[in-house]
């Protein structure tokens, strides 16, 4: 009976290690929005077989229906391979979009194929806008006068006040309170509407 339940867990156990062999990481973005799409997702192989047989391919729409998920409006758009990752037990699947994404975010799913087994795994990739464009969104300095150090009122200005900085933080959210936390002093400005 112990030699029986010893076989049987053993085999279990080789049975899913072949089957999850694979471990994959999550999506890496190198790119941002309104740009083509650059991303990598990070797979370690257990074995030489898995490397050089590993293969990246889009799942089929239906299986984004069955996730839930909308499907690509157009699955032609991607580019994906498999790419050597630096060292033996490491794998790059490479993602690249023939044209800008305009949304902050894609869903994508992936069917892992290799000697042994297959996976199909689900990653949001999201997509920032270019930090250049944050900064010319962003309200000028100079459109608010602030109040300096000097002018504020008392306790207003220090910058090592735990207390003052919390304040700063609640005041935050409040309309028509605008806050900068620039080193080395936080400033409070009131925003006339």
């Amino acid at each position: 009976m112990r030699k029986s339940t010893l076989l049987l867990s053993f085999l279990i156990l080789a049975i899913t290690g072949k089957a999850f062999a694979l471990e994959v990481g999550a999506v890496n973005v190198r790119s941002y929005l309104n740009e083509p799409l650059v991303a990598t997702i990070t797979v370690q192989v257990a074995n030489i077989q898995e490397r050089n047989s590993l293969a990246a391919t889009l799942a089929a729409q239906t299986e984004y229906v069955a996730r839930g998920l909308q499907p690509l409006a157009d699955p032609d758009d991607l580019v994906i391979q498999v790419v050597e990752g630096g060292d033996l037990e490491k794998m790059l699947v490479e993602i690249r979009s023939l044209s800008a994404i305009e949304e902050p975010f894609m869903n994508l799913v992936l069917q892992l194929v290799w000697d042994g087994g297959s996976r199909v795994s689900e990653f949001t990739a999201l997509l920032d806008p270019r930090p250049t464009e944050v900064a010319e969104e962003a309200v000028e300095e100079d459109d608010f006068p602030a109040e300096t150090a000097s002018e504020a009122p008392a306790g207003l200005s220090s910058n090592d006040d735990p207390a003052l900085r919390a304040l700063a933080a609640e005041m935050s959210g409040m309309s028509g309170v605008q806050i900068s936390g620039a080193r080395p002093e936080v400033v409070i400005r009131k925003v006339s509407p």
